[in-house]
């Protein structure tokens, strides 16, 4: 799965993002895999309770 990812959609995608781009430049490629998540920051925690299991149910419908 990972590499059909890698092969669709997955470098352009990244493209957009400023963060993998700064990562890129220094050509630190591992960075996904070692880069702190931010659980404690209060938007992620946000976001990610309203992706609860209910509400991705009701948003495949």
């Amino acid at each position: 799965m990972h590499c059909y990812q890698a092969e669709c959609c997955e470098i352009e995608l990244k493209k957009g993002l400023r963060i993998a781009r700064e990562y890129w430049e220094r050509g630190d490629y591992p960075w996904e895999l070692e880069h702190p998540f931010p659980y404690e920051d209060g938007r992620f925690v946000e976001l990610y309770s309203a992706c609860s299991a209910e509400n991705w149910k009701e948003s495949l419908r």
